[in-house]
């Protein structure tokens, strides 16, 4: 299983701990993970939404291509199975080789598992995280910052209240 951590600066780690270094030192790769994780686990990104996002520079055919290059890429240091596609048109990240500690925050939000969430934020999402030439991730990036700073502030605030009312 592979783990992406993006509460922080963001890492990815191998089921024995060890970091993808050679794939971390692609920041439009991670960002791209990035993006693709920490959404709704169930969401599935249509493939000229994220030639849009990642190359916005780029027209139709050049932006597919730089996607099928990182595509290549990613699978190459991952493995072959490491996204789902339901056809030609859509794209998610397979959750049987991943976890993400945003999507695990999520569903522990979700779950009422306070405690849990917490312990998974760790610090902001993508803290300075910018990524050149790429606005429409920025703000992506800025506007999930804000509403998981918000979800984990809420939780705590809940804890609190629940802390004290056991006394």
């Amino acid at each position: 299983m592979i783990r992406l951590l993006s509460f922080g600066d963001p890492q990815l780690l191998n089921a024995e701990g060890a970091r993808f270094e050679s794939l971390e030192r692609r920041t439009k790769s991670v960002a791209f993970l990035i993006y693709l994780a920490s959404e709704d686990s169930d969401r599935l990104h249509r493939r000229d939404e994220l030639t849009a996002v990642f190359w916005p520079e780029a027209d139709g055919p050049r932006g597919r291509n730089a996607l099928r290059q990182t595509l290549h890429i990613i699978r190459r240091e991952l493995g072959p199975d490491s996204f789902h596609s339901n056809g030609s048109q859509d794209l998610s990240v397979n959750w049987n080789e991943f976890s993400s500690d945003v999507n695990s925050f999520n569903l522990a939000i979700a779950d009422g598992l306070l405690e849990t969430a917490l312990s998974l934020y760790r610090e902001d999402f993508l803290p300075g995280f910018v990524l050149q030439g790429c606005p429409e991730f920025d703000a992506w990036a800025d506007e999930r910052r804000t509403y998981l700073r918000k979800c984990a502030a809420r939780a705590a605030r809940d804890l609190a209240h629940q802390a004290e009312g056991q006394k």
